[in-house]
């Protein structure tokens, strides 16, 4: 049959409404098979984790550990089980750390354990636990930094170390309580000690052991001294006077190792440890603040901070190799920090963040200790906190959001146990690609997104969490 031309004008029009309706089509059968992809991808999802995921008890730290019992063969001979948490101020995670941080002690032969608080305030506790005198409010207080002594799990957990160290045979080896952050609290106004805290412990101890060298250092410290009692006033300093505290803060580190021997004599090697640790600890608060620009002023925005997070990250690092040197090379330590911490790998604001991402504490830990690393991955689908810093009539409670579709969280949440443990070792192969990809991780108030296998070993998962304010 001939074309008309009347058919040859308006076949182009139907071939263009063809392509139109083929595209369409195509488009519907793309997302359809997505849509099919997902489904299928959490029937696997909630396959494996129905199979390998361990029911926990959120007994009290007094109850039995035995659900808790998994572990010995998920943690192996590693030296460091690193433990994260979604969000601060939740009374399950703490909980969960104090009942993994009994087992791994009575059961596996763990030693110590340090959390995301100032290293130099640790010492009170540290001492407290071994049997030292001294008000346990007041202590909590001091002890702390960021007002977590507000937490009832952070004082059940030095309650039962100082009764678990009371038990011990005579001559036994203690367990250790540390802080492994920046001291004072430089990011952080809740706190009972400020950033001149490491500075003033290291003077102090120089006053017993040394004193005309402590009477020169504290003519050099004394007009910086109250800038450093202050949150922020740092920005009041100029470049010259930054240069000059850290440098007279590099020369009292210098003191402290060039004087090692004669220091320990007249002290005690426990106390010269500490004491010099605070010197290096100044030069960490004081590395933490030079991330703040010369004149700078709280109404001018804090685009420093992530070069200041990465510090701090890089801190915590330095502060835990301090720690297992304290313990020597038989020491096994549990650690405790939020999981933008704990994870070894970069992470971003968005999944599709497209810079290096924030370098944490755990990249250098991972890299450092390799197979002596085993971390756990904390995981919560909803719940409320509130802000224990403030007044008890004051404060504020906050309710966790729901996961988000696709996220991380909303991922786990398909298995039915409340709460849970799963080795993300075992995942098979097609769970396994899903978790290396770059997902968001919510904490019930925002995201960031990781890999979530490598950056951790294990995951624990919470239904709910509740508020831990004392």
């Amino acid at each position: 049959m001939f074309k008309t031309e009347e058919t040859k004008r308006h076949q182009p029009g139907r071939l263009t409404m063809s392509a139109a309706i083929l595209s369409s089509i195509l488009v519907l059968i793309g997302a359809s098979a997505a849509a099919q992809q997902e489904s299928i991808q959490k029937v696997q999802f909630s396959d494996w984790l129905n199979q390998a995921a361990h029911e926990l008890s959120l007994d009290e730290l007094s109850a039995s550990t035995e659900d808790l019992s998994p572990l010995r063969e998920m943690v192996g001979d590693a030296r460091i089980v690193a433990v994260s948490e979604s969000v601060h101020a939740a009374r399950e995670p703490m909980l969960f750390r104090n009942r993994v941080f009994r087992y791994l002690v009575e059961e596996i032969g763990f030693d110590a354990i340090a959390i995301e608080s100032g290293v130099i305030e640790s010492q009170l506790l540290d001492d407290y636990v071994a049997g030292g005198d001294g008000d346990p409010d007041l202590l909590f207080d001091l002890g702390f930094s960021n007002g977590f002594g507000q937490f009832q799990q952070n004082r059940e957990l030095i309650s039962w170390i100082r009764q678990h160290n009371k038990s011990l045979p005579a001559g036994s080896k203690k367990i250790r309580f540390f802080g492994m952050d920046v001291s004072g609290s430089p990011y952080n106004s809740a706190a009972a000690r400020n950033p001149d805290t490491a500075l003033r412990t290291a003077l102090e101890y120089l006053k017993k052991v040394d004193r005309q060298s402590a009477d020169e250092f504290s003519d050099r410290f004394e007009p910086y001294l109250p800038v450093l009692a202050e949150i922020f006033a740092y920005g009041t300093l100029s470049n010259e006077e930054r240069k000059d505290l850290t440098a007279s803060i590099s020369e009292l580190v210098s003191l402290f190792e060039r004087h090692r021997f004669q220091y320990i004599a007249a002290s005690s090697l426990d106390e010269y440890e500490w004491s010099a640790h605070a010197a290096t600890a100044a030069s960490q608060t004081d590395a933490w603040f030079r991330e703040i620009p010369v004149g700078w002023e709280s109404s001018d925005g804090f685009d420093w901070n992530i070069a200041a997070q990465e510090m701090r990250d890089r801190i915590m690092f330095d502060n835990l190799e301090w720690i297992l040197e304290q313990l020597g090379q038989d020491g096994r330590l549990l650690v405790f920090a939020s999981v933008s911490h704990i994870t070894s790998s970069p992470w971003y604001l968005t999944s599709g963040g497209d810079d290096d991402g924030v370098a944490p504490f755990g990249r250098y830990a991972r890299d450092k200790y390799g197979d002596d690393w085993v971390s756990i991955l904390s995981l919560i689908e909803s719940g409320e906190i509130d802000i224990c810093a403030m007044p008890i009539d004051e404060r504020i409670s906050r309710e966790l959001a729901p996961p988000p579709a696709g996220s991380v969280e909303a991922m786990f949440a398909l298995d039915t146990k409340p709460d849970y443990l799963v080795d993300l070792r075992t995942a098979p192969s097609n769970v396994a690609s899903w978790l290396q990809q770059v997902q968001d991780h919510w904490n019930g108030f925002g995201s960031y997104a990781f890999p979530t296998t490598p950056s951790f070993d294990l995951a624990y998962f919470l239904g709910s969490v509740s508020p831990d304010c004392i």
